[in-house]
């Protein structure tokens, strides 16, 4: 789990890693890397145990937003529609901009998938489509995009007021009304997506079933991230819920650390361990 004040919560307890805010973490190729941001520039850092974590390393002079891995390598978006990728975490390059504000990244079926706002457009909004991370399509679709996630074949894409089914060539197929809401983070596990927001909101979805979203309020506090492991695992400020149906969910408990200890920084991104 990541958060603010560099800390980082791993299987030995918490970790300070720099003073910036961790934002998100991805795992592929052996590796861990969460991005993060102060003020003014963007960060990552680096674990190839989850424990021990490499200083933080600037690779940006923007803010980055959101990250994933495919392809055999790790892509990291920054703020002007651009992507920075790397294959060990260490070496970044530059690719072409998505010509996307990226709020959310996927990978699935071979296949990248991006949503967010447009650059080339004032207001618009939309998401972006590429093979191998370097070359992008995009398509407008109006609405406030916030996340994306791969899974039962399909590709979808969470709003403010509305989600967008994409087909596994990422091709539009359907778009549907949802519950109002600022959602932070999107999971796909045992056939349906859960996505989870502000003020205690989480949502169910199953969009090749007759049965409509379900939207629940678990606690008060802003849910930041969701994961599935066996069952869903929602964190937001210092606190944590579980469910194994992303309807019925525990009771919000404080988050600890290996010795029991109640975290005091808020968590922004979490990510399962091999």
């Amino acid at each position: 789990m990541v958060g603010s004040r560099g800390s980082i919560l791993t299987p030995s307890g918490v970790k300070k890693v720099g003073t910036n805010t961790w934002y998100a973490i991805s795992y592929g190729n052996g590796v861990y890397v969460a991005i993060g941001s102060d003020t003014q520039n963007g960060y990552i850092t680096r674990s190839t145990d989850g424990t021990n974590w490499t200083s933080p390393l600037k690779i940006a002079n923007t803010s980055l937003s959101a990250i994933c891995f495919g392809y055999g390598k790790f892509l990291v978006s920054k703020a002007g529609g651009y992507v920075i990728t790397s294959t060990d975490g260490i070496n970044w390059t530059t690719a072409q901009s998505m010509k996307i504000e990226t709020e959310g990244f996927t990978y699935g079926n071979g296949r990248f998938v991006a949503c967010g706002s447009i650059t080339t457009g004032i207001g618009s909004e939309g998401y972006a489509t590429s093979i191998n991370g370097t070359d992008w399509n995009v398509t407008t679709n109006t609405d406030n995009w916030y996340d994306v996630a791969y899974g039962n074949n399909i590709f979808f894409v969470i709003g403010k007021s509305a989600y967008l089914v994409l087909t596994n060539e990422g091709k539009f197929e359907s778009k549907k009304g949802v519950n109002s809401n600022t959602w932070n983070d999107l999971a796909y596990g045992d056939g349906k997506f859960v996505s989870v927001g502000n003020a205690g909101a989480i949502g169910k979805y199953e969009p090749y079933s007759s049965g409509l979203p379900r939207y629940v309020s678990v606690g008060t506090n802003n849910w930041q991230a969701v994961i599935y492991n066996n069952k869903f695992i929602a964190c937001g400020s210092n606190y944590i819920t579980y469910s194994s149906d992303g309807v019925n969910w525990t009771t919000p408990e404080k988050i600890k650390d290996i010795s029991g200890n109640e975290i005091s920084f808020g968590i922004y991104g979490i990510c399962t361990m091999p």
